[in-house]
């Protein structure tokens, strides 16, 4: 009898022959991987466009506006007609500024950051600069040059002397030189006599 050789036969869910493995730059690649290289997005972007945030600006009364007004019209209470507090500006009106008292008040409080408009809501004021840590105080330089500017207080205050002994006798440069110095100090461009800015103590909303 002949004899043949034995055949063989694949096992079920087996490859014979040798493993295949795909080549580099084939199509087929292993499941759940994507072929080349991987890709990240980008932290804070989407794709296709830049989101791009726009800076908001604070909206509301100007507090230069009002301090000037409380300044040269606050006895017929035009900074209140200013910030909206129409019931109470009329009541300075016909008060003449509450005999000077109430104008009075309203000035110390534009300076210190606590008056409000007729919302509640603080004045917007523009600041170049808080100042340093400690020096010569922003408030109570205004205070002096408003009630005793004519003389040079304000001057004396921040160490300016010479100039202040200059206004002293010539009563505030004739009120030139103490319009002038409140214009500076609103704007804060005066500074002490190391050219070091005034000292902020309070805080207001900026834009």
């Amino acid at each position: 009898m002949s004899s043949y050789p034995p055949q063989q036969y694949p096992q079920p869910g087996y490859q014979s022959g040798p493993p295949q493995y795909p080549q580099a730059g084939s199509q087929f690649s292993q499941p759940g991987y994507q072929s080349g290289p991987p890709q990240y997005a980008q932290p804070g972007y989407q794709q296709g466009r830049q989101q791009v945030s726009q800076p908001v600006q604070a909206e509301g009364k100007s507090w230069t506006t009002a301090l000037f007004l409380c300044i040269f019209l606050g006895g017929l209470g035009a900074h209140r007609f200013y910030t909206g507090k129409i019931g109470t500006g009329l009541l300075m009106l016909f008060t003449l500024g509450g005999l000077g008292i109430w104008r009075l008040v309203d000035f110390i409080m534009i300076i210190t950051g606590g008056f409000t408009d007729t919302n509640g809501m603080p004045l917007v004021r523009t600041i170049k600069s808080q100042g340093p840590v400690q020096g010569k105080d922003w408030q109570v330089a205004m205070l002096l040059c408003i009630f005793l500017g004519v003389v040079g207080m304000h001057r004396f205050y921040v160490g300016k002397n010479g100039t202040a002994i200059a206004m002293l006798l010539t009563g505030g440069g004739f009120g030139i030189w103490l319009i002038i110095d409140i214009f500076m100090l609103v704007f804060d461009n005066f500074t002490a006599t190391d050219g070091v800015p005034l000292l902020k103590r309070f805080v207001t909303v900026t834009r």
